[in-house]
């Protein structure tokens, strides 16, 4: 399972979205697989936004540096408020979240939260 959240439509201007699901950020990582003009993500999204976890740093001589967890996939769990509307003859779109910022099937491993922001 990668997403699963709920959204409450109750506030004009600020849907407010629970759970995991796709955090805002660079368009890259919120399209869908099948739609990317590539096979591989650009060497920026890939190192800088797709977060993975390693076990080391990988100067150690010998080490592996796996991975150790599961894949961030642009997800984290949190709470997201995000909504859209037209302003001067232009549609805009905004969010902001709060997460664990620890991706796919991990709870928080420490007491700092990830801020996100989007606006489009």
């Amino acid at each position: 399972m990668s997403d699963a959240s709920i959204t409450l439509n109750h506030i004009p201007l600020a849907r407010i979205r629970v759970g995991q699901f796709k955090y805002p950020g660079n368009d890259e990582g919120l399209q869908a697989v099948h739609v990317h003009d590539y096979i591989n993500f650009s060497n920026v999204t890939d190192q800088l936004m797709l977060e993975r976890f390693l076990d080391e740093d990988g100067t150690r001589p010998g080490d592996a540096n796996e991975p150790n967890g599961s894949v961030g996939a642009f997800r984290d769990i949190g709470v997201q408020v995000f909504d859209w509307f037209n302003w001067a003859g232009w549609e805009h779109s905004y969010a902001t979240m709060i997460g664990n910022g620890n991706g796919l099937n991990r709870t928080d491993n420490n007491s700092e939260k990830d801020y996100y922001a989007y606006w489009s």
